[in-house]
């Protein structure tokens, strides 16, 4: 609970009403609107709302997040393109028949591998971050990768080569 994100909901409706209750007492004419952005961490909530024209009748939109230290930030924060890759493979005896296996991790793992050559290519204040998951008993039989690109510009450029890389 460090970033406090169980506060989002509940602070988020309390302004609403607090800002609602401040237009009414100085009688100033507006609408206020409240909305939960699903997925926010990592699902991107808020662009697929703007994408389906949730904001466009919008004066001015406020977004938080909870902190230990309550101010303002002027710190422009990283643009960011996330993919989930998932590789099936064989399941093969090891002592019998190894050559007949293909191993779903060790896909992920050449794909990791990729991605770190790339990161030569990319500008210095670039980030790439990957995980690996739903590997279960059998990893030969199914691996998954999540990797994701932060960066401040050029991040059309940079997913498209990360996608040609990866699918090669």
């Amino acid at each position: 609970m460090a970033a406090g994100t169980i506060f989002w909901g509940s602070g988020s409706a309390l302004a609403t009403v607090a800002l609602k209750d401040t237009l009414a007492a100085e009688g100033i004419a507006g609408a206020v609107r409240y909305y939960g952005c699903p997925a926010e961490e990592s699902g991107s909530g808020k662009t697929f709302m703007a994408r389906a024209g949730l904001f466009d009748d919008l004066d001015a939109a406020i977004c938080w997040h909870p902190s230990i230290v309550n101010g303002v930030q002027t710190t422009s924060f990283l643009a960011c393109i996330q993919a989930c890759f998932r590789f099936t493979g064989c399941a093969s005896d090891a002592a019998v028949s190894p050559h007949l296996g293909r191993s779903a991790l060790d896909a992920v793992e050449l794909m990791n591998v990729g991605v770190n050559y790339m990161r030569e290519h990319m500008p210095s204040d670039a980030r790439v971050h990957y995980a690996h998951y739903q590997h279960g008993r059998r990893c030969a039989e199914r691996g998954a990768g999540l990797c994701g690109i932060t960066l401040p510009s050029a991040l059309a450029a940079f997913a498209g080569r990360r996608s040609a890389c990866l699918s090669a």
